[in-house]
């Protein structure tokens, strides 16, 4: 039986360790210990949980050392562990380096089942290396008890969120579990997981191809990439029967028959409950990875799924509520009908959509509908075209990111925008952002306005039917509870004050952006 976090609180460097949180935590099974000084969650979040995929059941030790004082920062590291798959935190040096525990951390950890233990209080003499010792020596003591290699990783998949339970995790609990490098491809070498051991040692799988490769379920061959090592081959059989292999290198110690055994059963179980979840697994590693513009691993992904990445230009981002696997793969069978390439997934809690079309504004209204009737109710939808190479995409991501509620100030009727009105809503925000003169520039002008009688009916009026009304006297009128003739004077009435129709382009430019201006300074 694996060892879990209620086990350790028998050993000798904490028998004194008093269980301050987290209790629902007690029997999750503990695969390893680490320590972690970090004090910005983000950090957490960008180098080591990426999209929320599994790192490893482990138990942290800690002091805090960087945010004794900030409970809040505290209180984010622990949500960040709990969603990587770490099972608890060991507090040292409470009472001395940090000075209490807040309630609001136990709250936390009680929330998350996540156990929360403390070493004895106002000691300065604690190590942290007989924790480590104590912990690490009783999992491999449990290890070298034959406890069955597949019950334990399937029993720890199984107590993992749904959204964890996928291929990927399996193969990093197996390399650590062998303490080997651990590569899943399809039949034809192309690699769709890695997970290396040490972690430094990522990158093997590029060394397969050019490799003597033994045959599967034969005698292992050396592997010239790691010094001693050696290179072990399976085949995984898959439903569909064009069947994967499994690579397993490991250094100087070779793999008995056993281990070889259910570490080959392990990933064929995985594959058998969780294949479709893989397959989302990659597309979600693909959307990653143009997002954060990483071209290389993006092209390696693409083609594994013979995705046509060149033909892609198309980013539709939707926000405003919880989104699901389910609803990443409506969107993309939905745009599927109307394009050649289209894939969707979760990412920073936007869904967001890939395509190569649609090739007309007909198809795109349709498409824009259909999806919207899969999704849950206020959902925004952000569209983005003629996108050509990944920075670009990242760019328009992180402008929607950071400017669509000012979006939404400026036209609070709409529930869909473009690329350019989420630029617009950046050059507004700048203009705000620049100072007293600036903004005095921008809404110039409104300034023959002011002069006339019922100004602020006009400007009203003006800004209705520039931000909400797509330049429809009828809209506007309707918005307004006016008689469209009251609407079609007063534009008569601006049009006499500034010198040209209003909706004139290019000259309404200056009308569009001194009454966004004006709105969204309002709004605030």
């Amino acid at each position: 039986m694996s060892v879990t976090v209620g086990d350790l609180l028998q050993l000798p460097s904490l028998r004194d360790a008093e269980v301050i949180a987290g209790r629902g935590g007690l029997k999750k099974i503990v695969s390893s210990i680490s320590v972690l000084e970090a004090a910005d969650p983000e950090i957490l979040n960008d180098a080591m949980f990426h999209n929320d995929e599994f790192f490893g059941s482990e138990i942290v030790i800690t002091g805090f050392m960087n945010v004794t004082d900030d409970f809040e920062l505290q209180c984010r590291n622990i949500r960040r562990l709990a969603e990587g798959g770490e099972v608890g935190l060991i507090l040292y040096y409470v009472g001395v380096f940090l000075k209490s525990i807040d309630t609001s951390l136990i709250q936390v950890a009680d929330e998350l089942d996540f156990t929360l233990i403390c070493m004895p209080k106002n000691r300065v003499d604690l190590r942290y290396s007989e924790v480590i010792c104590d912990v690490m020596g009783a999992i491999i003591k449990d290890q070298l008890s034959g406890t069955s290699l597949v019950v334990e990783i399937l029993e720890r998949v199984a107590k993992l969120p749904q959204y964890q339970q996928t291929v990927d995790t399996v193969l990093k609990m197996l390399s650590d579990r062998l303490r080997a490098t651990v590569i899943l491809t399809d039949s034809q070498l192309r690699v769709l997981n890695e997970a290396a051991w040490p972690r430094t040692s990522s990158g093997l799988h590029a060394y397969l191809k050019a490799s003597e490769l033994p045959k599967p379920s034969g005698a292992p061959c050396g592997f010239s990439a790691v010094p001693n090592g050696l290179l072990y081959r399976e085949w995984i059989k898959t439903e569909d029967s064009t069947n994967m292999e499994l690579f397993i290198i490991r250094d100087s110690e070779p793999l008995n028959k056993n281990e070889l055994q259910q570490a080959t059963e392990s990933v064929q179980l995985a594959v058998s409950l969780w294949s479709q979840q893989h397959e989302r697994t990659v597309v979600a590693e693909l959307v990653k990875a143009i997002l954060l513009d990483e071209p290389l691993k993006m092209r390696r992904l693409a083609d594994l799924f013979n995705i046509d990445i060149a033909s892609v230009h198309t980013m539709w981002v939707f926000s405003g509520n919880k989104f699901s696997a389910e609803h990443a793969d409506a969107a993309a069978d939905c745009a599927a009908r109307f394009c050649k390439t289209a894939f969707a997934d979760i990412y920073d809690s936007y869904l967001v959509l890939f395509m190569d079309g649609p090739c007309t504004s007909s198809d795109t209204e349709v498409l824009r509908d259909t999806i919207t009737e899969h999704l849950p109710d206020g959902v925004y939808l952000s569209t983005f075209t003629n996108l050509e190479n990944p920075t670009d995409v990242r760019e328009a991501y992180l402008a929607n990111k950071e400017f669509l509620a000012d979006a939404k100030r400026i036209q609070p009727q709409r529930l869909c925008f473009t690329g350019d009105e989420i630029v617009f809503a950046r050059i507004c925000r700048s203009a705000i952002s620049s100072g007293e003169e600036a903004v005095a520039k921008v809404l110039s002008p409104l300034n023959a306005l002011h002069r006339r009688r019922y100004s602020e009916d006009l400007e009203l009026t003006l800004s209705v039917f520039l931000l909400d009304s797509d330049l429809s006297v009828q809209v506007a009128a309707e918005l307004l509870f006016l008689h469209k003739n009251t609407v079609k004077y007063r534009l008569k009435c601006i049009s006499d004050c500034i010198g040209f129709t209003i909706g004139q382009m290019p000259a309404s430019y200056r009308l569009f952006e001194a009454v966004a201006v004006q709105r969204l300074m309002q709004s605030e």
